[in-house]
């Protein structure tokens, strides 16, 4: 009977044991099975005291299992619980115990005796499972979408008609214009109103077939836009995911009528217009960049076809007309800010307003128009104001020397023969003051003669003009005037412009500015020509050099006379800081005959 009992208990998946009580915790006895269970032979417990089934309890189990034990000693009674243990592998084995303590026919406790289990498998099922009811639990409860469960309606044959709403989540009620009280235990055609069986179509679709199903629908009388996925959570339920996406798809919409509106613009402007992307070298100073759209325009204004040049890089194409508007580029890219300038393109020869700014992270468009034509009709209208300008000052010098002139010397002579004829000490007092004022007269005759049509820059050029305005203006306020042109000779419109924009600026400095110094630099270099001017003046605020309504008719005339000769310019000025000006131009020499050496 024994030998039965002992073969049972080693064919069993658990083990069974006898042992001490505690403190000692000594296995007297255990089955084969705790080898499987643990890991360790019988031997390993039979044959050392000091190895015991308690020793490898975990920690945090052990005064769980010892009260426990405990509690069934002092009540004679047996006992059930569920502990942990290390098997010799190092792994957490779940065990199931059922236990008895035995005691001699005295009362005297003999030891425990339990048959051990292991539950792990079922332990880490249970887990899984209250893991995915607490997850399904916590999402069901905190998802953002509305959800449904809904189960099938059928008619008296068994075909599904209808769904009724079993049960929704919180979100329902923010996603639905129905409350969620109304539609509980409803079906859909009693609460969806003529949309009903357009919904309970698509339902079918989904609990007939078995396979999920995404769609979008417009519920006219709540003017809402929902998206939907349903799937068919068991044989019995249909599962609905929903939200409400009317500000999504009124955007859509919006963004869509948006391109729409963009492209008609894009293929209708005259402007070229082109979307780029920069390209970068490591140091972060642009190199290059990318069409990536150009307009039917583009090809009007710079002569290359759309479909030539998108996707190209700038730098392959086989006209390189955007080359030297790389920097203007790369500050719009960097800064962010837009930039309108107008700018003269050596390569297309041609002018062109250009706008470029930046419509989003490594992007900038361009917008281009060619203002040639705009810009020669302006030169003419500069060159003929200026022109006119020029004669009516020829003219009224002219006609100064010519007629007002030779009448003061006429009263000069006459002065001088009264003079000499009146012996009235009275009257001799009037006629010298004649005489000083008619000299007076003459001699100012003569300088508003200068100022109008300089003869010295007629006859002598442009440096030797300029210096005798230095030693005008010496005893009011010093100019240090240097240069490198000595004989060389502009166009007499080129000297003439350069003459006037260098008096007026001499002239602003006499009446506004209480300098008492102040610089002129001319040099010419590679056909350009390079004037800098500075006084140490009192200065002004910027914004009077580049507001229309405050700028005066001084710096109006210099504005007016570089553009005239397509000269650029910059003038800076703070108050305390004094005046600089600017300006570079290309121009063509003439030499003087007398001369023929170039730059010193």
């Amino acid at each position: 009977m024994t030998h039965h009992l002992n073969h049972l208990l080693d064919i069993m998946p658990g083990y069974a044991y006898r042992s001490h009580y505690a403190p000692a915790w000594t296995v007297e006895w255990v089955s084969k099975g705790v080898e499987t269970i643990t890991g360790y032979p019988t031997d390993y417990f039979h044959l050392s005291p000091c190895h015991t089934l308690h020793g490898l309890i975990l920690a945090r189990d052990k005064a769980y299992v010892t009260q426990v034990i405990a509690d069934a000693i002092d009540k004679s009674q047996p006992y059930s619980l569920e502990y942990r243990i290390k098997n010799n592998q190092g792994q957490t084995v779940w065990l199931s115990e059922q236990g008895l303590p035995i005691f001699s026919p005295s009362g005297q406790l003999i030891g425990i005796e339990g048959y051990v289990s292991n539950i792990s498998e079922q332990v880490i099922a249970q887990k899984e499972q209250f893991d995915s009811e607490k997850k399904y639990s916590l999402l069901f409860r905190q998802m953002m979408n509305a959800f449904i469960l809904l189960t099938p309606v059928k008619d008296a044959s068994g075909t599904v008609i209808d769904f009724r709403y079993e049960e929704m989540n919180p979100a329902f009620d923010d996603h639905s214009a129905i409350p969620s009280q109304q539609c509980l235990g409803k079906t859909i055609l009693e609460v969806q109103g003529h949309m009903g069986p357009q919904i309970v179509s698509k339902y079918l679709e989904v609990f007939d077939s078995g396979s999920p199903h995404q769609f979008e629908i417009y519920n006219a009388e709540q003017d809402r836009y929902y998206s939907i996925h349903a799937f068919k959570s068991s044989p019995d339920k249909l599962a609905v995911l929903f939200h409400d996406i009317s500000e999504s798809a009124r955007l859509h919409a919006a963004l869509k009528r948006s391109e729409a509106q963009y492209r008609t613009l894009f293929e209708s402007i005259f402007s070229a217009f082109a979307v780029c992307e920069p390209v970068f070298e490591a140091s972060g100073r642009m190199i290059d960049f990318e069409f990536i759209e150009c307009n039917p325009a583009f090809v009007y204004h710079t002569g290359l076809p759309p479909m030539e040049v998108t996707h190209k890089r700038c730098r392959s194409l086989p006209v390189r007309c955007f080359d030297e508007w790389l920097p203007l580029f790369e500050q719009v890219c960097k800064t962010g800010k837009p930039k309108t300038e107008e700018r003269f393109n050596t390569v297309l020869d041609r002018y062109f307003r250009i706008s470029i700014f930046s419509p989003g992270k490594n992007r900038f468009a361009m917008l281009l128009d060619d203002i040639s034509e705009q810009k020669q009709i302006q030169q003419r209208i500069i060159d003929t104001m200026i022109e006119t300008e020029e004669n009516e000052r020829r003219k009224l010098a002219g006609d100064l020397h010519d007629e007002i002139g030779p009448l003061l010397s006429s009263m000069r002579m006459y002065n001088a023969s009264l003079q000499r004829k009146t012996t009235d000490t009275k009257n001799l007092e009037l006629v010298e003051l004649l005489s000083r004022l008619t000299d007076d007269s003459i001699e100012k005759i003569r300088e508003i003669s200068h100022n109008l049509s300089p003869a010295i820059l007629e006859r002598y050029g442009l440096v030797s003009a300029i210096s005798a305005e230095c030693e005008l203006m010496q005893p009011i306020i010093p100019v240090t005037f240097n240069h490198n042109i000595r004989q060389i000779r502009f166009s007499a419109r080129i000297e003439t412009t350069l003459y006037r924009i260098v008096k007026e600026l001499m002239n602003n400095t006499k009446k506004h500015s209480g300098a008492n110094r102040a610089s002129l630099d001319i040099h010419f270099t590679n056909e350009q020509v390079l004037v800098k001017y500075h006084d140490n003046g009192s200065g002004f605020p910027t914004d009077i050099i580049t507001s229309e309504p405050t700028r005066g008719m001084g710096l109006l005339n210099i504005e007016m006379r570089v553009r005239s000769i397509n000269g650029e310019y910059a003038m800076t000025s703070e108050p305390g800081t004094g005046f600089t000006f600017e300006m570079t131009a290309l121009v063509n020499r003439v030499y003087n005959p007398l001369d023929d050496d170039l730059l010193a």
